[in-house]
């Protein structure tokens, strides 16, 4: 018995077949994304920190964030910056 070859694949197989194909990437991406999203929150300057509220990084010293005003606790330590004693 020989099987019959019906002629060149039309647009919806080949929509259907790169679909196929390209689903695996999306997902691969999609797990990239989310699991490189968590770092930019990460610092590694002893001398920043990021804000709880909006999580932009700033200084230590920073009695508030600059861009959501939110009020930041005391640097680690127990003694403010910059008191003179």
């Amino acid at each position: 018995m020989m099987v019959e070859f019906f002629g060149a694949p039309g647009p919806m197989e080949l929509l259907i077949i790169g679909v196929i194909c390209l689903l695996p990437l999306a997902a691969v991406a999609v797990v990239l994304v989310v699991a490189y999203a968590g770092r930019s929150s990460r610092v590694g300057n002893p001398n920043l920190r990021p804000c709880p509220d909006c999580h932009l990084v700033v200084s230590i010293r920073a009695a508030t964030c600059p861009r959501c005003g939110c009020p930041l606790s005391p640097p680690p330590g127990g003694r403010e910056l910059g008191a003179g004693g």
